[in-house]
C-alpha cells in the first residue's frame, strides 16, 4: 500500500529503520512519513552536514544532544540542545555541526529534497573552529 491512500487519516510508523544519510557521514535518518517530509534524524558527535537548502521550509525539534546550526542566509548561529524548536524558511542555507551524540525531529512543509551549496571538506574546515566543550 502506497501513502497517502484516500480517506485515511492517521499513519502509524512502526519497525521504521534508520538509514545512513548520503549528506551527511555519522548521520541517519528514519522516515516516518514522506509528505510532508517527518522524520527522525541520529547523529555521532562533530558529523558536519554541509551548506544546503530546500525548497520547503522545515521545522526540527532537539530531542537529545546538542548541535550547532548556521543560517548563511541571514547570518545567524544557533547552538541547539534538548527541547529546542528551530523553523528554517524555504530556501535559506545552512549548515550544521553536531556537538555531542544527538536525536532531531525534522518536519518539512513538504517532499524530502536536498540541494547542496558546498563540499564536506570545505564544511569541515568552516566549522573547525567549533568544539563540543
Amino acid at each position: 500500500m502506497s501513502w497517502p491512500v484516500p480517506g485515511v487519516i492517521c499513519r502509524l510508523a512502526k519497525n521504521v529503520e534508520f538509514k545512513p544519510m548520503e549528506s551527511m557521514p555519522g548521520g541517519s535518518l528514519k522516515i516516518l512519513r514522506e509528505n510532508p517530509a517527518t522524520g527522525i534524524i541520529k547523529l555521532s558527535a562533530k558529523a558536519v552536514e554541509p551548506s544546503n537548502h530546500h525548497t520547503f521550509g522545515h521545522e526540527i525539534v532537539i530531542m537529545s544532544g546538542r548541535i550547532m546550526l548556521w543560517n548563511l542566509s541571514t547570518k545567524q548561529e544557533f547552538e541547539l540542545e534538548r527541547g529546542v524548536f528551530l523553523f528554517t524558511p524555504a530556501g535559506n542555507v545552512h549548515r550544521v555541526k553536531d556537538l555531542e551524540d544527538s536525536e532531531v525531529f525534522v518536519r518539512r512543509e513538504g517532499e524530502k529534497d536536498i540541494f547542496m551549496d558546498e563540499d564536506l571538506e570545505t564544511a569541515k574546515r568552516e566549522t573547525s573552529k567549533v568544539s563540543s566543550a
